[in-house]
């Protein structure tokens, strides 16, 4: 399994030749360099469909519907499209995860459970089912989904490292990424309000992810995170504070940012990490205790 980094047509990846072509989902990210509209994005994801692959997609924009579907005539390639081929029958929210049940392109799997936080994960995992279901070309055996569901993992996606005050890692970094964590911090966390230690790179639509964060932030330390792409916290913290009205740090160094957050969290207020996988790799260690 190869991930793109960005895009697709032209990122370095496209040298594989995948058997099947995956497209998740298709938002505003990147613009600089795929494109100011959906339809100019989705042309660069979608440039990963080979001759001999199949496409699997998820959840689309209406408006590139046609696209993906264009792209497979244009190979003569399956294309196994979200609620159409395959779809999920059911979810339940469980603890620590979901109990799903999914109508997969070749079979049903039912009563499955996923340890992993967020709707949103329920169907990234059915995508790569249907995806992997693609790649053999048949129905997969009902127990190994269990038990590859069963152990998955997303480190850094939703992940609740500490309890007390709760403080949960996501790397969301762009506008749908901060929607789908908002969503389901509302969903699976109640009403909790957070102290939000968040870093960002300069080619995101800053003011559309900050604004994500208003029913959730109580306040926010701003940081920042080694690379040359990453925002200067102050433009950041000036986002933050036109966008939310709410109270603002900086602290340039990550670990002293989340420690500040953590010994200051107020009653049942939690920490949120959140804006930047790169500020997520750089603390979760120390929070897990591997170093």
């Amino acid at each position: 399994v190869i991930e793109v980094g960005m895009g697709g047509r032209l990122d370095a990846t496209n040298v594989a030749n995948g058997e099947v072509a995956v497209v998740t989902s298709i938002a505003r990210d990147h613009m600089e360099w795929l494109g100011d509209t959906l339809e100019k994005i989705a042309v660069e994801k979608l440039g990963i469909v080979k001759e001999g692959s199949a496409l699997v997609t998820g959840p689309l924009p209406d408006v590139v519907v046609p696209i993906a579907a264009a792209k497979a005539a244009e190979f003569g390639v399956p294309h196994r499209a979200w609620d159409r081929d395959f779809a999920i029958k059911d979810a339940r929210l469980a603890v620590g995860g979901w109990i799903v049940d999914i109508a997969g392109v070749h079979g049903d799997y039912d009563e499955v459970y996923l340890p992993l936080h967020g709707r949103h994960q329920v169907g990234n995992a059915v995508i790569g089912l249907a995806a992997v279901e693609e790649l053999f070309g048949r129905a997969l055996d009902p127990e190994a989904v269990v038990e590859g569901w069963t152990t998955a993992s997303s480190p850094g996606r939703i992940e609740v490292v500490g309890r007390a005050p709760l403080t949960i890692l996501d790397g969301a970094h762009n506008p749908s990424g901060l929607e789908a964590l908002v969503t389901t911090l509302d969903e699976e966390f109640g009403d909790r309000r957070f102290h939000v230690v968040m870093a960002a790179m300069g080619d995101k639509e800053l003011s559309e992810m900050v604004g994500h964060l208003e029913d959730v932030a109580d306040r926010c330390t701003v940081t920042t995170v080694d690379d040359p792409r990453a925002i200067p916290p102050e433009e950041l913290a000036e986002v933050i504070r036109v966008e939310l009205d709410i109270p603002v740090d900086v602290a340039l160094d990550p670990h002293a940012a989340v420690a500040a957050a953590q010994e200051g969290a107020a009653g049942d207020e939690g920490v949120l990490v959140t804006g930047s996988i790169y500020l997520v790799g750089n603390v979760r260690p120390a929070l897990l205790g591997h170093v």
